[in-house]
Parts: C-alpha cells; sequence; structure tokens
C-alpha cells in the first residue's frame, strides 16, 4: 500500500508540523512492511495545513 492510498483511507495523516500520524489501527509491528517510519516528514504549505486539519478532522481513523 503507497502512502497516498494509506491517506485516502485514513491510516495516516499529518499533523501542521509536517510529521506524519499513524492510525492506532495499525500495528508498529506493520510499519515496516508498509514503508511508515514516525520520523516520516513532509514540507507543508498554509494551503496544506487547511486541508490536513480538515483530513485529521473527519477522513483519519485515530
Amino acid at each position: 500500500m503507497q502512502f497516498d492510498e494509506l491517506f485516502d483511507k485514513g491510516f495516516i495523516c499529518f499533523g501542521d508540523d509536517g510529521k506524519i500520524m499513524v492510525s492506532k489501527l495499525i500495528e508498529k509491528d506493520c510499519y515496516e512492511l508498509l514503508n511508515i517510519s514516525s520520523s516520516d516528514q513532509i514540507a507543508l504549505t498554509d494551503k496544506n495545513k487547511g486541508y490536513l486539519k480538515w483530513h485529521r478532522d473527519k477522513i483519519f481513523k485515530r
């Protein structure tokens, strides 16, 4: 599964600082298999931050 698919399905999101947030539905044992690192981070613009807030509130599966 790619990052975009994990994101679209609500299994990952990114905080306002760009750091990855991983749903508790994904066990830490699976991070390597899914190529997820708790240190993953993306660069964000103010425009991205607004969308990501919406995604965290509506889509992300905490």
